[in-house]
């Protein structure tokens, strides 16, 4: 969006990138017929529900979608009023886009380092260009920037968004119907349910790879 990339003509500076990504997504899914022997109505459902599985990347959506599967599960909104199954779908999808930290640490770690390989080479356009650098994106940071940016995106990001996602599959996985449900959220402990239980073992994995990282040291 800064230096007005013609993508950024196309879809505006809101979801940029997902937005494209939605648009050859369809493409394809139209080019190979994937929906064409569904009736018409289920067909619209499914691309549409496509469509917002990929836009649910967008990383600005991510504090909105926690806030909103917490009020769910706290009684705070009526489970009646959102689709309940969309709602778990989108989560999960947002879930895997930001799981690295979930990972294997040996698998997170050099993941991240090409995040932040990434990251420097678009700090260094953004000098070349005249913009303002983002954060994280000084290769000068050295070992503790990447440090602080891997432990700062599992504290406020990562972590709470697999807790968050855990009681809320726990509070849908337990409901008779998918919607309406009750407001009742039922512990993992005593029912424990497929997903939330997988979630359990990432939110553990994130937790050790924190430790990890806060351990780095140049």
């Amino acid at each position: 969006s800064n230096p007005r990339h013609p993508l950024y003509h196309l879809f505006g500076s809101e979801a940029t990138l997902e937005q494209y990504h939605a648009m050859l997504a369809s493409y394809v899914l139209r080019y190979f017929s994937v929906f064409d022997s569904l009736p018409d109505e289920e067909r619209a459902t499914c691309e549409s529900l496509f469509r917002g599985l990929v836009l649910a990347t967008d990383p600005k959506t991510v504090f909105a979608s926690s806030n909103a599967m917490e009020a769910l599960v706290n009684g705070e909104e009526d489970p009646s009023l959102p689709d309940i199954q969309e709602v778990l779908l989108s989560g999960v999808i947002r879930m895997a886009d930001i799981s690295n930290a979930g990972r294997p640490y040996h698998v997170s770690r050099a993941h991240s380092l090409n995040v932040m390989r990434e990251f420097f080479r678009t700090g260094d356009l953004e000098l070349a260009y005249g913009l303002e650098m983002g954060a994280y994106r000084d290769r000068d940071q050295g070992a503790d920037g990447i440090r602080e940016c891997q432990v700062s995106f599992i504290d406020y990001v990562v972590r709470r968004y697999a807790v968050s996602l855990q009681a809320f599959a726990a509070f849908s996985e337990t409901c008779d119907e998918v919607s309406p449900c009750s407001t009742e959220l039922i512990p993992v402990s005593s029912s424990p349910t497929p997903l939330a239980t997988l979630l359990s073992h990432v939110v553990s994995t994130i937790d050790t790879n924190r430790g990890m990282w806060e351990a780095v040291r140049p």
